[in-house]
């Protein structure tokens, strides 16, 4: 993975807009706008300052397995 971090929006960079919806709307456009690098990057980040803020900074997530059966088409 690259150094350089996802896209962000400025902290001093505001928008208004008529609806939750259509803030909604603005919000899946640009996750949509940023590349599967940047996404597994803004992932992590979040992880690491969760882990920061609980105090588990060198701990593991941890693991989660579940088996779906699904009906035959």
């Amino acid at each position: 993975m690259s150094d350089a971090r996802p896209p962000q929006r400025a902290a001093s960079e505001a928008h208004v807009y008529r609806s939750f919806a259509e803030a909604d709307a603005a919000d899946r456009a640009w996750y949509r706008s940023l590349t599967g690098e940047e996404r597994v990057d803004l992932l992590l980040d979040l992880v690491a300052r969760f882990q920061e803020a609980s105090g588990e900074a060198s701990s593991r997530l941890e693991r989660v397995g579940q088996v779906v059966r699904r009906a035959p088409r």
